[in-house]
């Protein structure tokens, strides 16, 4: 015996691709073709891996009032013959995939039979796929520059670099970036401290994503938002614009690392984007699922995390050699060494400053480039040292510090500090007076 074919007609309305986090509307409309009113109407949908396709997705889920749903069942009393259907559905997905909209449509029917009155209900029911391909939203990079716009792999403690982020599109329809904010890694001890760019009614991280967040995190310095007076507009020029397919945005945050003891990997943290699709008048309504609402229309969140990046020690180090002990009205020598242990070449400028205890001999002021450091033999850096002689002629006795010798970076117009401070030294008496 063959059974009876179902006679229902299905269409599926919805703007593939769908978006990574967004409430991704499709619309159902069914048709009755049957001759008879249907009964006991029941549509169940579930989402399906395309590869397998008895398994549930695991990339995707129904939303209803902001919640998630692994299916959707409607229900219906009756639908009349020639009767239509329609019903909307809201999903969400978390990473690119494809998967199949499976819907079941199963109905009951009255059927008479040819030599009597009598009729007996039959119960059909139909399968329907649609298949709904997932695409990021967005493609975002990052790079390291330095303050003069120059490309880097790594920073120094202390000096001042950009992050470079590009926003590269690869929505189908166009994007607005309703809003764009940058999240710091200040949330675990372990994490490191850093400075959250100040922002007004930005939205603070949910104690679950703060820890996931931490955990993923290595052990890093100091990371400071630089300047702290225009650190609120790192990467908000990305804010209120519409991107079509392969358009990309361009905007840098500028950021400093503290003192550290020891080199490091570095995060950052993350850039948040809040974006909807840009009005289609063609396509469906805009959805309204689970998203959050800006002036009414809803808008999904992205998040891309900055790049970790290496910290490296400081390229140059000052150091002094002294005699611990002097004595008044004789000559007292004091040698300066500026090291340099980067493999650039760095131009220096270096002043030493009037001190009373003393008067001295020697170059006041210079601008001078050091060689970069060399590889030994056994593979480890040979720091290029620039030696500066100073005879010094003491005034009077007791404990006094060294002229301070300020040394400034050319390249990053910062002020290279001493590896161990100035010592003090002790001056005697002069002869005679003792």
């Amino acid at each position: 015996m063959t059974p009876l074919p179902s006679l229902v007609n299905m269409s599926f309305e919805h703007n593939d691709p769908a978006l990574i986090g967004e409430a991704y509307l499709v619309q159902i409309k069914c048709t009755s073709e049957e001759t008879s009113e249907m009964s006991d109407v029941r549509i169940k949908m579930v989402l399906l891996e395309e590869d397998k396709m008895e398994k549930p997705s695991a990339c995707g889920h129904f939303v209803t009032d902001g919640k998630p749903e692994a299916e959707r069942i409607f229900e219906l009393d009756s639908l009349e013959a020639g009767g239509t259907t329609e019903h909307k559905v809201y999903l969400s997905f978390s990473k690119p995939c494809d998967v199949v909209l499976a819907v079941s449509f199963e109905y009951s029917t009255q059927l008479s039979t040819s030599d009597s009155d009598a009729t007996s209900e039959l119960r059909r029911s139909k399968e329907y796929k649609e298949k709904i391909h997932v695409i990021e939203p967005f493609l975002f990079s990052a790079d390291i520059e330095t303050s003069q716009f120059f490309s880097s792999e790594h920073v120094q403690p202390g000096e001042t670099f950009l992050v470079v982020a590009k926003l590269l599109s690869q929505a189908p329809c166009s994007v607005r970036v309703v809003r764009c904010y940058f999240d710091a890694t200040a949330d675990a001890a372990d994490a490191g401290e850093a400075a959250a760019v100040a922002r007004e009614g930005s939205e603070a991280l949910e104690p679950k994503e703060a820890g996931a967040a931490a955990a993923e995190l290595p052990k890093t310095s100091t990371v400071n938002v630089e300047p702290t007076e225009t650190s609120a507009t790192n990467f908000v020029q990305l804010s209120n614009a519409i991107l079509s397919k392969e358009e990309e945005l361009t905007d840098c945050g500028a950021f400093v690392v503290g003192n550290m003891e020891h080199e490091t990997p570095v995060s950052l943290g993350r850039v948040v984007l809040e974006w909807t699709r840009a009005p289609d008048p063609s396509g469906p309504e805009e959805a309204a699922g689970e998203a959050s609402s800006a002036d009414g229309v809803a808008t999904y969140k992205a998040t891309a995390v900055l790049p970790h990046f290496a910290i490296k020690r400081a390229p140059l180090l000052v150091e002094v050699e002294s005699s611990a002990v002097g004595r008044v009205e004789e000559l007292f020598a004091v040698t300066y060494c500026i090291s340099n242990q980067s493999t650039h070449v760095q131009e220096i400028e270096f002043n030493i400053e009037p001190h009373d205890p003393f008067i001295y001999s020697g170059c006041q002021h210079a601008t001078v480039r050091l060689l970069p450091a060399s590889i030994g033999l056994g593979g480890e850096t040979v720091p290029t040292c620039l030696k500066l002689n100073y005879n010094l002629f003491p005034l009077r006795g007791g404990f006094a510090t060294l002229p301070l010798l300020t040394v400034t970076s050319k390249r990053t117009q910062t002020k290279v500090p001493m590896v161990k401070g100035l010592p003090r030294v002790y001056i005697k008496a002069k002869h005679g007076d003792e």
